[in-house]
């Protein structure tokens, strides 16, 4: 999850030293999945543990479904967003909508 972190975030900032916008957003936004998933894991361990039978099983579940969901949403929501099949530093500038 920190090396998520630390990944996403440094190439947002490298996008935005490139003033290259809308990467910038798309990996920010990957960035703050990553970083609420401190508040996903708090919500969701609780509630697997009292489903669990053991709390380290319960914990090694929510240690992934924790992120990997968050980041999964974050990259289809820049999908969404762009209106395109893939996120916004994958396309040609002129296919990008400015809107």
């Amino acid at each position: 999850m920190a090396a998520a972190l630390l990944i996403c975030t440094e190439h947002a900032f490298r996008a935005a030293r490139r003033a290259d916008i809308r990467t910038h957003q798309m990996w920010m936004l990957c960035s703050y999945a990553v970083l609420f998933s401190a508040v996903t894991l708090r919500i969701e361990l609780p509630i697997l543990a009292s489903v669990a039978t053991h709390f380290t099983t319960a914990y090694r579940i929510v240690a992934w479904s924790c992120w990997v969901p968050n980041l999964a949403w974050a990259i289809l929501y820049a999908r969404f967003r762009s209106g395109h099949s893939v996120p916004y530093g994958a396309l040609p500038l002129e296919t990008v909508r400015t809107s």
